[in-house]
């Protein structure tokens, strides 16, 4: 009955023993330690056309975790990331500007994922609590090109380049929006603009044509001025029968001029071509004349403009050569030349020559008059 009794006890000592040890084990279980850990900031959504550096790059967090846990708490099963598109909310292109912006931010607990890890591992502190972000747009500058179809008239021609206003544009964009760009060689061309439609010098509008992915900074039109400078093609033309005059200071004597008629060659631009006629030229003898009765000489011819031709004209047009450039002139007295009636004229001389000097300005204004 003994050895029955001292067996009882035996296994109520053993059962409180497990019991002892079961409980302990659940207390074991639920003790919790706490470990600082040292884990990076990572940014997503950062997006193509920013750079965004943050500082501090790593922070330190607290982790609470019960102590069979321990082996799991290492910084690789924790992250702590910020969504760049919540930091800067407005579209980044519409920032106009190509410099830094900074943003601090603030950090919380609940910001550290850990999502591999049971909920009974808590982060009960982060620090620093916040942390600044720097975003800086990624820019280029590219060329603006007018493109241009057509041909001028032939009347016209260009006088320099055509030229937009500005002339660089500052842009962003993404990746496939910069590579466009590297096709066009960094260069941004305009709407096409028709030459065939220019009358005269122009200064324009003209919208840009902008590739997909790109953006202008600095500037809240996509449009651009373009300067057109033109001028009219000179031309020749030739001045038929101008009539020449040879001036006479001697009484009673005339002038039989052979031929009494040359013909004038001038060069200009058509708009003030067609503002001269025969009689603004004047045509003389290129030096005085020993005015006896029958000397007979041969002189060269001189043109000039008349005093009357609008001075605009005269800048624009210059008189080439006459044709003949020389004349026979005989003086007679009045009655010889009524006798003389119509002779056949002397051979003259028919090849162009350059004009001396002072030919082709207005009458009295070689002398300074």
């Amino acid at each position: 009955m003994e050895a029955s009794r001292a067996r009882s006890e035996f296994v109520l000592i053993g059962m409180a023993l497990f019991i002892a040890f079961v409980i302990w084990l659940i207390a074991k279980q639920g003790e919790l330690e706490i470990d600082r850990l040292e884990i990076p900031v990572q940014l997503e959504n950062e997006g193509q056309i920013m750079n965004v550096r943050i500082s501090p790059q790593f922070v330190r967090i607290a982790v609470q975790y019960p102590v069979d846990l321990r082996n799991s708490i290492v910084p690789s099963n924790f992250s702590l990331r910020i969504n760049v598109r919540e930091v800067f909310r407005e579209d980044p292109a519409t920032w106009k500007t190509p410099e830094q912006l900074d943003v601090e931010y603030s950090l919380s607990e609940d910001m550290v994922r850990r999502p591999s890890l049971s909920q009974r591992v808590q982060v009960i502190d982060i620090e620093p609590d916040r942390v600044t972000l720097d975003a800086e747009l990624v820019t280029r500058r590219v060329r603006v090109v007018p493109y241009t179809v057509g041909e001028l008239p032939p009347t016209l021609r260009l006088v320099g380049e055509i030229r937009a206003t500005p002339p660089e544009l500052l842009v962003t964009g993404t990746t496939d929006g910069f590579n466009a760009l590297a096709l066009q060689q960094n260069q941004i061309l305009t709407e096409p603009i028709d030459l065939r439609k220019i009358t005269q010098s122009n200064h324009i509008f003209a919208n840009l044509v902008i590739p997909e992915g790109v953006k202008i900074l600095q500037r809240e039109e996509e449009r651009v001025a373009i300067d057109i400078a033109v001028e009219e093609v000179s031309e020749q033309r030739t001045l038929n029968d101008v009539a020449i005059n040879v001036p006479i200071a001697a009484e009673n004597i005339a002038a039989r001029v052979r031929p009494p008629t040359a013909n004038v060659v001038v060069e200009g631009p058509p708009s003030a071509l067609n503002r001269l006629t025969q009689e603004d030229i004047l045509l003389s003898p290129q030096r005085g004349l020993e005015e006896r009765v029958g000397n007979v000489q041969k002189v060269g011819l001189e043109a000039r403009f008349r005093q009357s031709v609008p001075p605009d004209v005269i800048q624009r047009v210059k008189i080439i050569e006459t044709r003949p450039t020389s004349i026979e002139v005989e003086f007679v007295t009045p009655s010889g030349e009524d006798e003389a009636g119509a002779e056949p004229e002397l051979p003259v001389a028919t090849e162009s020559a350059p004009l001396r000097p002072g030919a082709g300005l207005p009458d009295g204004a070689r002398d300074g008059q």
